[in-house]
This record gives C-alpha cells, sequence and structure tokens, in this order.
C-alpha cells in the first residue's frame, strides 16, 4: 500500500507514514471508520472510490474469507466491484413454512467514481438474492430480493455527502404452493455527511451525522401483520491528530438515539453519549502498532401501554493490532489479546488464535 501522511486532496495528515487502508485497521483504532479516511469508506461514501485505485482487498475473520474486492482505474474514472459473504437478514424473516430460514444472499456490489466539475462523485450498486422454488412436489418453496443503491458528492473538497436507498421482498409458500408469509416494508433510506475541517498542519477536526430510517416487518397470510419503523440518529465529533513524526491519535465523540415503533410498543435504544479513541504509530518501515477502544453509554427505554422497562449501562470493547508492509502488499490485524500472555504454542503449549481480523491489501500501478 502506497505510504500516506497526508491526505492528497485536503492537504491535512491522516495516516502515519506506513499505514494501510483496511476494515481492519479502522476496527484496531477503535471502529472509528467514519473520521478516518480509508479504504473502508468507499461504502458509506462511494465518491472516495477514486482516492484507491488500481486496489485489491480481502477481509477475513474466524469465520473465514468474509469480502475481496477490487478497484481498477479507467480513463478519468474508477471503477470497483466487491464479493462479499454476508446476507440481507430480515430481522421478521423466520421459518413460517418449514423450510428453514436464509437472509438473502449478496451477489454483486459495485462502484463508480469520477471527478464532476471539481466535486468527487461516487455511485455504488447491490444485489442480493435467493429463490427456492417448488412445485407439485410435496415441498415448501421460499424467494427474495434485495437492492440498494448508493450516491456520493463532495462539495468544497471536504463536505462529503452520501445518500443509500434499500429495498427487500420476500415471500414463503407451503408445500401446496399457497403464500403462508411476504414482508411488510422493507425500506431503507440514509444519509451521511462529514466535514473535515483543517484546525492546523498536524490536527484535523471531522464533525459528521448519520440519519437511518428503514421500515420491516411480516404479513402472514393468516392476518396478524407486524411493523416495525426504526430511525437513527447520529450526531458526533472526531479528530486525527499528528502526536509524532510517525504517530497519530484519533478520537470520536457522539450520541446515538435510535427509536423503534413494533404495533403499540415504542421502544428506544440510546448511546448518550458514546466514546471512541485509537492510536497508530510506525515502529518501522515495514510495522505498524495499533490500539484502540470503544466505550458506550447505553439507555434503552420499552412502553407498552401503561407498561415502562428503563435500563442503562455500558460496554466496552478494545483493540490491539498492528499491520506489516512489504512494498505495494499490506497485511492488517486485530490480533487476539492472549498471545501476549500465552506467547506462541511452541512456548506455551497454548493454542488459539493469533488474530481475529486480517485484512490483505495489495496496490499497483502507482
Amino acid at each position: 500500500m502506497k505510504k500516506l501522511s497526508v491526505f492528497l486532496c485536503l492537504g491535512f495528515l491522516l495516516l502515519a507514514s506506513s499505514a494501510s487502508a483496511t476494515d481492519t485497521r479502522v476496527l484496531t483504532m477503535g471502529e472509528n471508520g467514519n473520521i478516518i479516511m480509508d479504504e473502508s469508506n468507499v461504502m458509506m461514501y462511494p465518491q472516495t472510490l477514486a482516492m484507491y485505485p488500481n486496489l485489491g482487498v480481502i477481509n477475513i475473520n474466524g469465520a473465514g474469507i468474509q469480502s475481496a474486492g477490487d478497484h481498477m482505474k479507467y480513463g478519468g474514472a474508477t471503477y470497483g466491484g466487491y464479493w462479499m459473504t454476508e446476507e440481507w437478514s430480515d430481522p421478521y424473516l423466520h421459518d413460517y413454512n418449514g423450510d428453514g430460514v436464509k437472509g438473502l444472499d449478496q451477489k454483486i456490489t459495485m462502484l463508480y467514481a469520477r471527478d464532476l466539475g471539481g466535486m468527487p462523485f461516487g455511485f455504488s450498486f447491490s444485489l442480493y438474492g435467493n429463490k427456492d422454488e417448488h412445485k407439485n412436489d410435496g415441498n415448501p418453496s421460499h424467494s427474495g430480493l434485495g437492492l440498494k443503491i448508493g450516491a456520493g458528492l463532495t462539495f468544497m473538497e471536504t463536505l462529503e455527502t452520501s445518500l443509500q436507498f434499500g429495498m427487500l421482498s420476500w415471500e414463503q409458500k407451503n408445500a401446496a404452493g399457497d403464500k403462508v408469509a411476504e414482508n411488510e416494508g422493507g425500506t431503507q433510506i440514509m444519509i451521511m455527511a462529514r466535514w473535515w475541517h483543517e484546525m492546523n498542519e498536524g490536527m484535523t477536526l471531522v464533525p459528521h451525522f448519520v440519519f437511518d430510517m428503514n421500515s420491516s416487518g411480516v404479513k402472514p397470510a393468516g392476518g396478524g401483520s407486524t411493523k416495525d419503523d426504526m430511525t437513527l440518529i447520529d450526531l458526533g465529533v472526531g479528530y486525527n491528530m499528528k502526536i509524532a513524526e510517525k504517530a497519530m491519535m484519533v478520537e470520536d465523540f457522539g450520541v446515538q438515539f435510535v427509536s423503534h415503533k413494533v404495533g403499540d410498543v415504542e421502544m428506544s435504544d440510546n448511546l448518550l453519549p458514546y466514546f471512541k479513541g485509537g492510536m497508530e504509530v510506525a515502529v518501522s518501515e515495514k510495522f505498524t502498532f495499533r490500539f484502540g477502544g470503544v466505550k458506550e453509554w447505553t439507555t434503552d427505554t420499552e412502553k407498552d401501554g401503561n407498561k415502562e422497562h428503563n435500563t442503562s449501562g455500558a460496554s466496552t470493547r478494545m483493540y490491539i493490532g498492528g499491520a506489516y508492509v512489504r512494498g505495494p502488499f499490506v497485511m492488517d490485524m486485530n490480533v487476539e489479546p492472549a498471545i501476549f500472555t500465552n506467547g506462541p504454542y511452541i512456548l506455551s503449549g497454548k493454542g488459539g488464535a493469533w488474530a481475529s481480523n486480517v485484512s490483505l491489501a495489495y496496490t499497483w500501478g502507482k
């Protein structure tokens, strides 16, 4: 991966000299993908695809390879394609016909980015779906289709915006071919924005905003449909700061409000507030060390008529990892903490994974 110390378009520091750009990197820096300019941003802000041309990347966790993709520059545009093992699963997609439950398979995700009169523009398209149809053989059937599209535009070189829309439909039939259930709703609209404000040569402030509204539910053939309307609002401000020649610190502070309404039941799941932080240090030309953490103060409420239930608490997640850089090749790792206490198996006799997340990236033609 090309060594980056300055965000090329904006002229402020974002990365340590041997930093890379992957999902694992932003995870180990405290889940701070929204305030770090990184290759993983292309799913949120497709216009940033043009910043990472001629790149191949693979993301792996304990369950295996989760995604693989490549970016390629051709002419004045950059094109991208991703394959993912994830399923798009409606929370109300249950086993209504004895055929088992299966989310919609991701078939393809494609991205496109180019400059439009000095404003970076990007477009994304994802297709999901599967079908298992039986006729007159005594077996139940199911089918589903999902579509997600997004568009992003950057104004004044520093204000990034994105609009995403998704729709999903599914149905299940019994062995006689009669419909037993189908989705109720199945739409999503998401608006995102962030502003890269350079405070000085070594510090950049990043206010950010997310609005997410989606509707889901189920309509059984026998009646009694369930509709779930959810709205999420996330407001925060983070910063990137150069704390040494080859070291960067990032911190983010924000609040998140989530409201659900399922029939007469109203629920809220809020983070008031959340804190995220991380650090990245290039210890040598080939090795980068990272660590990060997340603290969330949770406040939840559920109301059903005159009944009410309130809970509050806090959750903490911590990460430690790093990167190995060899020319255009980068391996990022989210390391299992036990490796530091147990050591290698050959020394301690204690087994276990060395890393829970690994990303491999390779760039060419730069």
